[in-house]
């Protein structure tokens, strides 16, 4: 015996505060589902930026390593950045993102 303003005819005192504690955890819950899809919703974006940049910093090593390769330079001693590169791509795009 609810109605859409939240009255409620017919019951208790009691039953009413229940109800009505009922209704504002359901008000509460959906206030927290709408900020977990803001939320998840901001963190693909941030994981796509990632992806794009480490993307775009891989590239760029790759072409300073060929550079390095066709002046005579052993580009061997930019292995540990190369490591270090292939650590952030891979730690990037084992970001899993929780959907709601």
């Amino acid at each position: 015996m609810s109605t859409e303003s939240g009255e409620h005819h017919g019951y208790s005192p009691g039953e009413r505060a229940i109800l009505r504690a009922i209704e504002e955890l359901n008000q509460r819950e959906e206030e927290l589902m709408a900020t977990v899809e803001e939320l998840t919703a901001a963190l693909n974006q941030v994981k796509g930026d990632l992806e794009a940049q480490t993307g775009a910093i891989t590239a760029e090593f790759t072409k300073l390593e060929g550079e390095l390769t066709n002046k005579g330079i052993d580009p061997a001693e930019l292995d540990s950045i190369k490591a270090s590169l292939e650590g952030l791509d891979n730690a990037v795009k084992g970001i899993v993102v929780p959907t709601t």
